[in-house]
């Protein structure tokens, strides 16, 4: 992932914007050795545009789960969420939200900040002195899949996975 790149998700938005709008999403993540550790798919119910994917709120507002009432629902019960890519919040859980990022929340959420797959760019893209780094506690380049079968918090720590993600529209 390259936060030099603010368009990473724009082919995703692209392909849905299309003569052929596909609705079918899939996210797969597998470890560094190609054990399969999440495959699961959902139906997206609106259009995506750059800057609006799962949800209508305005930039500074997309790190909140409220706001992101368009998120598709996984074939397991998780949640997908994904801000834009103008998205430029600050602090914890406002991370969730410095541009584009893929969040999985499983399939009863507690707050926005408690996650079970987090994929993002180490660095903070839109809205932010370029380069600085996302604001998760202990959050590295190694991090940038961070996923944990059950959940995790991001305003306490991100899991480091190391491996294959993919995010497919058809």
């Amino acid at each position: 992932l390259e936060y030099t790149d603010p368009g990473w998700f724009d082919s995703c938005i692209d392909y849905t914007s299309g003569s052929w709008t596909g609705t079918e999403v899939r996210v797969t993540l597998l470890n560094s050795v190609g054990t399969l550790l999440y495959d699961e798919e959902g139906s997206r119910s609106t259009t995506w545009s750059y800057n609006n994917v799962t949800t209508s709120a305005a930039a500074t507002n997309q790190y909140s789960g409220a706001n992101h009432e368009a998120r598709v629902l996984m074939s397991n019960g998780d949640e997908l969420a994904i801000p834009g890519r103008e998205a430029n919040n600050v602090g914890c859980h406002g991370s969730l939200g410095s541009g584009y990022a893929v969040l999985v929340y499983p399939s009863v959420p507690s707050n926005d900040g408690v996650l079970k797959m987090l994929v993002a760019p180490y660095r903070q893209m839109p809205g932010f002195e370029p380069g600085t780094p996302r604001h998760f506690i202990g959050w590295s380049t190694e991090h940038e899949i961070s996923y944990d079968a059950g959940t995790m918090n991001t305003c306490s720590s991100t899991t480091s996975q190391l491996g294959t993600f993919a995010f497919w529209v058809r």
